[in-house]
């Protein structure tokens, strides 16, 4: 299970014992988990940037923390960036509804 990144506080110590995970926006909020949550396990972070530039794609990638990928052009201009990696992809359906009913 996570809980977003942003919404984390001292109170998390126990949450984090209990073996959930964080999922961070941006690079701030892993930090924020990271000083928060001491010794959580990088695999317990999922980063799901929107418009991140490829260089915090990579730090994310290369820290060990899991990665949401959500523009069909990222992956396409940055083929080498994420080969052999394993990614999240969250795909748009084309249906315009989001999650919510309207």
């Amino acid at each position: 299970m996570l809980r977003p990144a942003d919404d984390v506080g001292h109170h998390d110590l126990g949450v984090a014992a209990e073996g959930l995970g964080f999922e961070c926006v941006s690079r701030a909020e892993i930090g924020q988990v990271l000083q928060t949550v001491p010794g959580i396990t990088r695999e317990r972070l999922l980063f799901t940037p929107n418009f991140a530039p490829r260089d915090e794609y990579r730090w994310a990638l290369e820290s060990g923390i899991r990665v949401t990928v959500d523009n069909i052009d990222v992956l396409r201009s940055w083929t080498g960036l994420f080969r052999g990696r394993e990614i999240l992809l969250r795909l748009d359906t084309g249906h315009g509804h989001g999650h919510h009913e309207k």
